[in-house]
């Protein structure tokens, strides 16, 4: 009943919707990424979200938009400052969900969504196309240069798809590097980088993110280890290197800077 609640006082009504594909999915495992449906949260705004309930969009919907949601954080008091973010990257953006539980806690933000995989990119324009200039969508990788990759299922589910270079022949999609970002936007700063790149992570903090690092403010990100051995290890050394302070909470790696030089 507490869980039941607690959908009511994020969806409202729609609540029953949810806890009726929730059911759905939890006894017969249907698996289609086609069928979406319309939901309203709290978190996310007035307008709707579209998901796809016979995926593990289901389950990022678990993870974000109810109680104790992975992003929950930012409403704690020492993270009050970032509700004036005004510029957050959302790299392995998914179908939209973190960026417009972004967009609606910081009121100012413009987002650039950064997503590989087809289907998710689809979904994430339905998701955030109301935001008109608020947000920009690109359908690449995030990576430490400019090359080729093609996109590959890890077994996990629309959330889990990694990529990988490639040198020639069939491609999926170009490389984007935070470097790119920052000169096409002309960034003076990235309040937010939030990273959900499933590996993607151990190319991303390469000696090249020594100097851009210098423009961030904060990094959320989770970490793959199962995926690409070494990721923490050097996501940790050169945050370290650049006075990051560090929380972990679940999944989640929040790197704060704690003062400008």
């Amino acid at each position: 009943m507490r869980k039941v609640a607690e959908y009511f006082r994020y969806f409202g009504f729609g609540a029953i919707k949810v806890i009726f594909f929730v059911l759905v999915d939890k006894c017969f495992k249907i698996k289609n990424d086609r069928f979406a449906i319309r939901i309203r949260n709290k978190k996310t705004g007035k307008r709707a979200l579209m998901m796809r309930p016979f995926t593990t969009d289901m389950n990022l919907m678990k993870q974000l938009l109810v109680d104790n949601g992975e992003y929950d954080f930012l409403y704690d008091k020492k993270y009050g400052s970032y509700r004036k973010a005004k510029v957050v990257i959302d790299a392995g953006a998914n179908v939209g969900m973190f960026s417009r539980v972004i967009m609606e806690y910081a009121k100012d933000a413009k987002v650039i969504a950064i997503e590989p995989e087809q289907k998710n990119f689809e979904m994430l324009k339905k998701n955030v196309s109301m935001e008109g200039s608020r947000v920009s969508c690109l359908k690449n990788g995030l990576w430490n240069k400019k090359c080729k990759l093609v996109v590959e299922s890890s077994g996990r589910g629309e959330w889990g798809f990694t990529v990988k270079e490639v040198k020639g022949g069939r491609y999926d999609v170009s490389a984007v590097s935070i470097s790119d970002l920052i000169a096409e936007y002309k960034l003076p700063r990235i309040d937010i980088l939030k990273m959900d790149i499933e590996g993607s992570e151990y190319e991303v903090f390469d000696k090249s993110c020594l100097k851009w690092l210098d423009k961030v403010e904060m990094v959320i990100t989770e970490i793959h280890d199962d995926i690409r051995e070494g990721c923490s290890a050097r996501v940790l050394k050169y945050m370290k290197e650049k006075g990051f302070g560090c929380e972990r909470r679940s999944e989640m790696w929040i790197f704060t800077r704690s003062k400008r030089k």
